[in-house]
């Protein structure tokens, strides 16, 4: 979906501050939420209003082209539109990224694919975000014309034990369970 749950929005912000990240790469870019506060909180806040004076490259992820909108132009630096899968595949010439984050990416892609993608995210990134919905709860299929959003893989929180040095647990107004984890 190209929005979601707002709750945990401080605590990657919190994360992201502490990275002081250089190169960040978001995930599953949506309408691009991620993207504008990154560059907000990575150059704006900093002092670093315009364009020219920016120093932080913000690369995007997002496998549907139709959810291209004017925040994709105005925050980042460049958005790749393919899967993660293709990208991390293809390799783009950028060997680390200093923060990556992958909110509501994983349950997109089956149990097997989304361990190697998160394996090699730890790899090329030096500190690593994601944020998932937990449990059965999130049943989820096509939305926007997007097949892409259909979930295929159902988490645990015990399913990131020993990936992630962190985590926070959330619970949204419906009583479902997000989750983050990172480090």
């Amino acid at each position: 979906m190209p929005s979601s749950f707002h709750g945990h929005i401080s605590d990657v912000i919190d994360i992201y501050l502490k990275a002081n990240p250089l190169t960040v790469l978001d995930v599953g870019v949506g309408y691009g939420k991620w993207g504008t506060l990154f560059r907000e909180y990575g150059d704006v806040f900093k002092g670093r209003l315009k364009p020219e004076e920016w120093r932080v490259s913000i690369h995007g992820v997002e496998i549907f082209e139709n959810y291209y909108n004017l925040n994709y132009d105005q925050s980042y630096t460049q958005v790749f539109f393919e899967s993660i899968v293709d990208f991390l595949n293809k390799g783009h010439n950028i060997p680390e990224y200093d923060f990556i984050y992958a909110g509501d990416v994983i349950e997109h892609l089956d149990k097997k694919t989304a361990l190697n993608v998160i394996n090699k995210f730890k790899i090329i990134s030096k500190t690593l975000a994601i944020s998932i919905p937990l449990t059965d709860r999130w049943p989820q299929g096509e939305i926007f014309g997007n097949e892409h959003e259909a979930h295929k893989s159902i988490w645990e929180e015990k399913d990131f034990t020993g990936l992630f040095a962190n985590k926070k647990i959330y619970t949204n107004p419906a009583g479902k369970l997000i989750g983050l984890f990172y480090g």
